[in-house]
């Protein structure tokens, strides 16, 4: 469990947000899709937002990175996407991470 005292203050969801949120809930309902516990919305939701974090993080390393002067090739480059297993407040979530 995370420590309250160093717990981060999110931003209130705007209207938008809160809409969609709720879009989600009523689709999972009606696909029989649990909310919580392996295969559900909370674990979907988390990996989808790892994920996209992940290779953001990727992203901006490579453009970081440049491009070898000598070679004209990025010096640094992507090697695809890996299976991973990642332990979060809401249970294991599988994803692909970047190799």
């Amino acid at each position: 469990m995370a420590d309250k005292k160093n717990a981060v203050q999110l931003p209130r969801p705007t209207a938008a947000e809160v809409e969609f949120a709720q879009q989600l809930v009523e689709r999972a309902k009606a696909d029989g899709v649990s909310l919580v516990g392996p295969g559900g919305l909370l674990a979907g939701i988390t990996r989808t937002v790892l994920e996209s974090a992940l290779d953001a993080e990727l992203d901006a390393h490579l453009d970081e990175a440049g491009v070898d002067e000598t070679t004209g090739r990025r010096a640094n480059v992507r090697n695809g996407h890996g299976a991973k297993t990642v332990q979060t407040e809401v249970g294991p979530v599988r994803m692909a991470g970047p190799a």
